[in-house]
């Protein structure tokens, strides 16, 4: 998918989904998740992004609600205007590189309804059904489910919970500290490993920023960074762990990550290109603009001078 900010009219096609998830008056949990994770495969500002998050966190009227039906509506003129919206569709889809079956289904469904000749109202009902059928499923509820949202979302949750199971250990840490310290151990691990590997400076430094963050014993830490080191070496979906971050955390914790991002990619060497792009590229999907990630590498270069 282009690098582009969205369109006025991808924006329409946006408040769409988000007044039909309003219609019935409230938006339960799965549909805000749902929501938010098909929106932040778009490469959206903290301005954009605090936009969409106005929409979500306030009621949508029916009477606003109905306003963006309709300027969604006046917006597919004709046959060009809704491939436009077609492809838009497909590149938000595919934009993290897996396309899972149900992601696949929706886009040939919404395909089919956008391609159908018709009034508007009809156009807007099959829409809304066809949401509310993506949207409103059972929540998972069995271990094994619970356990591929970890595996899909946070590999090194799911891989320190293994290592835990596997050598009947019991670290003293809150669940959500340690899904958190995994995310933000993960994400250092993977910028550590981007050049020729995890050395063991890079190791310290990221066992003294999980302690500083997580507060954990020294039991706890090395766990946690035992199983960064693995999986950071293996190799871990930065994509849905930086998504992750990001709704776990906020504006004060992901700058203090981007930080540590750059003490971790400078504590064996000068800072490598590559750990510099793996950097850039998880400050960009927590949403930090290029201004901010630069003022991020001065902080850093200004400690090093320090030290």
């Amino acid at each position: 998918m282009s690098k582009n900010r969205p369109t006025e009219k991808q924006f329409s096609l946006i408040r769409l989904f988000i007044a039909l998830a309003w219609a019935d008056g409230e938006i339960s949990n799965d549909e805000m998740n749902y929501l938010k994770d098909f929106f932040f495969k778009l490469d959206l500002t903290g301005e954009d992004w605090a936009k969409i998050e106005m929409y979500l966190e306030e009621p949508v009227l029916p009477s606003e609600a109905e306003s963006l039906i309709q300027d969604f509506v006046t917006r597919l003129s004709g046959t060009r205007e809704r491939e436009e919206v077609i492809e838009f569709l497909q590149g938000l889809v595919s934009a993290d590189g897996v396309v899972e079956p149900a992601e696949k289904a929706f886009l040939e469904r919404c395909t089919a309804i956008l391609r159908e000749t018709g009034s508007a109202s009809a156009l807007i009902g099959r829409i809304r059904g066809l949401f509310q059928e993506a949207v409103l499923k059972p929540a998972a509820s069995t271990k094994r489910e619970e356990e591929l949202e970890d595996f899909l979302n946070n590999r090194v949750l799911f891989n320190v919970r293994r290592k835990m199971e596997r050598e009947k250990l019991n670290i003293e840490a809150d669940p959500e500290a340690l899904a958190y310290a995994a995310l933000f151990g993960g994400l250092l691990g993977h910028v550590a490993a981007v050049h020729d590997g995890i050395s063991a400076e890079e190791m310290a430094v990221l066992r003294r920023h999980l302690q500083e963050t997580a507060g954990f014993d020294a039991e706890a830490v090395e766990v946690v960074a035992s199983v960064v080191e693995e999986s950071a070496q293996r190799g871990l979906d930065v994509f849905r762990m930086t998504r992750t971050f990001y709704e776990r955390s906020n504006k004060k914790q992901r700058e203090q990550l981007v930080d540590c991002l750059f003490d971790i990619a400078g504590a064996d060497d000068d800072l490598a290109f590559a750990e510099v792009e793996a950097a850039r590229d998880i400050a960009y999907g927590l949403k930090f603009s290029h201004r901010e990630f630069i003022d991020a590498k001065l902080r850093y270069k200004a400690r090093s001078k320090t030290a």
